[in-house]
């Protein structure tokens, strides 16, 4: 267990016995994030009429907050991997899922560049590292970007990695034709968390803007974020723009 989760577990001894609603008092008072981690799993997964010293005794769940003491692991398991490595049952399984995904994604809609500024690679590194350097699988993003090279839209174009996906230059191209973008941006992580380019990395993102330049939309740039930091290909010299 980790000392954060350590300290928590001391400090939330005396809400074992404190019902949702004292809970939902604390919250009101104090703020949401004036709980610890524990009571925000009890609150989430406890029923109105559930004592929270009810939902943390059961084995499961005390497994799951000893083991990731960490929410930044925690939030990455999926519904099946809670249900089968610590007996949650489904219902407690896709809620706390869920919750974490709407927590994901308020954060990523927070990142998300104005669509009235230029990107430039402070502003795509600020909005891929919160959503994709954490990650234990590597995903592939498409930044499709207007003629003032202002975000158009993002979106999602492999997963399981550029190679490990089989991805193709035309599964990168067909949404930033669809969106009439005039340039994009290429982005994706590296698991590993070292950022720089395999060479694997380097000979596709050039098949990639050659295919890219026989429908005169430019590839900007292509970004690889990490846990150690990120790198652009276009600052390493690996994109003629």
């Amino acid at each position: 267990m980790s000392a954060r989760a350590q300290k928590e577990t001391q400090s939330s001894n005396h809400a074992l016995d404190d019902a949702p609603k004292e809970l939902h008092r604390r919250a009101d008072w104090h703020g949401i994030e004036s709980l610890s981690d524990h009571e925000l799993l009890a609150l989430v997964l406890s029923e109105p009429e559930t004592q929270v010293k009810d939902v943390l005794a059961q084995q499961g769940l005390r497994l799951l907050i000893q083991n990731y003491g960490n929410l930044a692991l925690l939030q990455h398991l999926r519904p099946h991997s809670l249900r089968d490595q610590f007996s949650l049952c489904p219902a407690h399984a896709y809620r706390l899922a869920a919750a974490f995904q709407l927590g994901q994604r308020a954060h990523r809609d927070a990142l998300i560049p104005p669509t009235n500024r230029p990107l430039n690679y402070e502003m795509i590194v600020h909005w891929a590292r919160p959503r994709l350097a954490g990650l234990e699988h590597e995903e592939v993003w498409v930044l499709c970007v207007n003629s003032h090279t202002a975000l158009r839209s993002a979106w999602q174009v492999g997963k399981g990695g550029i190679h490990g996906c089989g991805l193709l230059a035309r599964d990168i191209l067909v949404p930033v034709v669809r969106d009439g973008a005039s340039g994009f941006i290429l982005v994706h992580n590296h698991p590993s968390g070292d950022p720089t380019p395999s060479s694997e990395d380097i000979d596709l993102t050039r098949g990639i803007q050659i295919a890219a330049m026989s429908l005169c939309i430019p590839l900007l740039d292509h970004v690889v974020v990490a846990r150690g930091g990120a790198r652009s290909f276009f600052e390493l010299g690996y994109l003629d723009r």
